[in-house]
């Protein structure tokens, strides 16, 4: 039951998410709203990474960041392997 709560939870959030990244302009992604933060580009990647992280967490008996690699690919990237991330989730 608890785990079923989470995995609707979560494809809540990946549709939300979903709709946010699709609507963002690919002009705009190198576009930082202060010298110190990240960019649009790198905060649509940090997004994508946290639900499939999520995937990961239900997925694996253990999780294991210090494994992740650190290089972040491209938001365009990111988005097109996160359709493995609404199948996984729908698979718990």
């Amino acid at each position: 039951m608890v785990k079923q709560l989470i995995v609707g939870d979560a494809m809540h959030e990946l549709a939300t998410t979903r709709r946010i990244l699709e609507r963002l302009p690919e002009e705009h992604m190198t576009w930082k709203p202060h010298v110190k933060s990240m960019t649009l580009g790198g905060l649509a990647t940090h997004l994508i990474n946290l639900l499939n992280w999520q995937v990961a967490i239900f997925l694996y008996p253990e999780f294991d960041l210090s494994t992740v690699p650190h290089r972040r690919k491209d938001a365009k990237t990111c988005w097109r392997n996160s359709t493995r991330t609404s199948s996984s989730l729908k698979s718990c």
